[in-house]
C-alpha cells in the first residue's frame, strides 16, 4: 500500500510540476531572457507548486487552526492556477489557429497577420498572456461569489414504466458531494439541512464525498445535517473521498446520525402497499484503499423482490451500465460536480459519460448531481451547486 501510495505521489507532483513549466514557459516568452519579470513568474510558479502538496497533507488534520488557514489559504491558490492552465491551453489553440491563418494570408497576399519583429512578438504575446491573467482573476472572483450561495433546488419529474399507483408522486430529495472541511463548515450544513426539509422528501438520498477530513477534526461540522428527515429515511453510500478520511469511523458516525448505510446491501421499503428497493454500493475506486468494499451490485440486490421498483444509489455515474443490467429503474450518482467551474465545465465531457443532470440510459434513469457544495478551490462558475428533488412517474 505505501508503495503504491509513493508512486501515485510522484506521479501526481511530477504532472503538477509539468502544468507550472508549460505555465512558466507561455508566460516567460514575452519577456527577454535577462528580464527579472522572468524570476518573479518563476517565484510565483515556484510557490503555486509546493502549495499542493502542502494543502493536502493537511486533510486528516482538518479542524484545527494552523491546517484549517493553510487549506483556506491553497485551495483558492490552486483554483487560480487551474485558471491559469485552462485559459492558457485554450489561448495557445487560439494562437495556433491564428499561425496557421497567418500562413494562409501571407501565401495569398504576401502581407502578415502576426507580427515578425522580435520586440513587436514580445509585447503581442504579453498582451494575449495579460488577457489571460486578468479573465483568470475575473473569473476566479465571480467563481468564489457563487461558490458562497446557498445550493440551487433542482426539481425533476422522471416517469418510471408501470410505477405502482401508491409510488406515483413519491418525492426523494438528493445531495451529494458536500465535502465537509476546512472550507466548509456547521453553518453551511445547518442551511442544507433546513433546505432539505423545507422540500418535504419522502425518502433523502446523499450519495458520497461527504467530508474531507476525520471524524475527530470535523464532525461537528457534518452533524447539523444529521437534522435532515424524511419519513422512509435517510441513506448513505460513500464516495471516492471518504476513503481518504477514515472511512470505517465515517460510516459509524453517519450510523448515529440515523442515516442508513448501503453497503452493497438493500432496504425493501412499502409505502401504501407499494414495494421499493433502495440499494446501494461503495464507491467504484474504494477497493483499492478498502479491498473488502468492492462495488458489486449482485450482493446489493441479494434477496431483494423481483417486482419492487429499483433504485440504486452509487457515487460514480459510470456504475450506470452495471445498473441497467441488473434492472434498476432509477440511479442516483454525484462525483462529477458538473466540472465545477468553467473551463473544466467543458473538458468533464471528455472524462465522463454522464457529467449533470437527467440521461435515460437503456430504459433506467441516471440523474447525476452537479454537488450540493464543491471540492477544494472555493469556486462555481456554469454549474451551480445543487439540492435535487425527483419526483416520481408513471410513463
Amino acid at each position: 500500500m505505501l508503495v503504491q501510495q509513493l508512486m501515485f505521489f510522484t506521479v501526481a507532483m511530477s504532472l503538477w510540476a509539468g502544468m507550472h513549466v508549460y505555465v512558466y514557459r507561455r508566460l516567460a516568452a514575452g519577456f527577454e531572457p535577462s528580464s527579472p519579470w522572468r524570476r518573479r513568474v518563476k517565484a510565483l510558479l515556484g510557490l503555486s507548486w509546493a502549495v499542493a502538496p502542502l494543502t493536502f497533507s493537511q486533510l486528516r488534520s482538518s479542524g484545527a487552526p494552523l491546517p484549517d488557514l493553510i487549506q483556506a489559504i491553497g485551495y483558492p491558490v490552486l483554483g487560480i492556477f487551474s485558471l491559469v492552465l485552462g485559459l492558457m491551453l485554450f489561448k495557445d489553440l487560439a494562437w495556433l489557429v491564428l499561425v496557421g491563418v497567418d500562413k494562409l494570408v501571407a501565401r495569398a497576399s504576401g502581407g502578415d497577420v502576426l507580427p515578425k519583429d522580435p520586440e513587436r512578438r514580445r509585447l503581442f504575446e504579453r498582451a494575449l498572456n495579460g488577457a489571460v491573467l486578468t479573465a483568470a482573476g475575473a473569473l476566479g472572483a465571480v467563481g468564489l461569489s457563487q461558490a458562497r450561495q446557498a445550493a440551487e433546488v433542482i426539481r425533476v419529474t422522471l416517469a418510471i414504466h408501470e410505477l405502482p399507483e401508491a409510488l406515483i408522486g413519491l418525492r426523494i430529495a438528493q445531495v451529494s458531494d458536500i465535502h465537509v472541511g476546512p472550507t466548509i463548515r456547521k453553518e453551511r450544513t445547518a442551511e442544507i439541512a433546513q433546505a432539505v426539509n423545507a422540500l418535504s422528501p419522502d425518502l433523502i438520498a446523499v450519495t458520497g464525498d461527504l467530508v474531507d477530513g476525520v471524524v475527530t477534526g470535523i464532525g461537528e461540522h457534518v452533524a447539523p445535517l444529521g437534522e435532515m428527515k424524511a419519513p422512509l429515511g435517510v441513506f448513505f453510500v460513500t464516495g471516492n473521498h471518504e476513503y481518504y478520511s477514515g472511512v470505517d469511523e465515517w460510516l459509524e458516525f453517519v450510523r448515529s446520525l440515523g442515516w442508513r448505510t448501503l453497503t452493497n446491501e438493500h432496504v425493501t421499503l412499502t409505502k401504501d402497499g407499494a414495494t421499493l428497493v433502495v440499494a446501494g454500493t461503495p464507491d467504484r475506486s474504494s477497493s483499492r484503499l478498502k479491498p473488502e468494499h468492492v462495488e458489486d451490485l449482485d450482493a446489493a440486490l441479494a434477496g431483494a423482490p423481483e417486482a419492487a421498483v429499483r433504485i440504486l444509489l452509487a457515487h460514480q455515474p459510470r456504475t450506470a451500465y452495471k445498473a441497467v443490467e441488473r434492472g434498476f429503474d432509477l440511479m442516483l450518482s454525484g462525483h462529477t460536480h458538473g466540472g465545477q467551474y468553467f473551463p473544466y465545465t467543458l473538458l468533464i465531457h471528455l472524462a465522463q459519460p454522464f457529467s449533470a443532470g437527467a440521461h435515460l440510459v437503456e430504459g433506467m434513469w441516471l440523474y447525476v448531481n452537479r454537488g450540493t457544495t464543491y471540492w477544494g478551490p472555493p469556486i462555481r462558475l456554469g454549474s451551480p451547486q445543487e439540492i435535487t428533488l425527483i419526483e416520481l412517474a408513471r410513463a
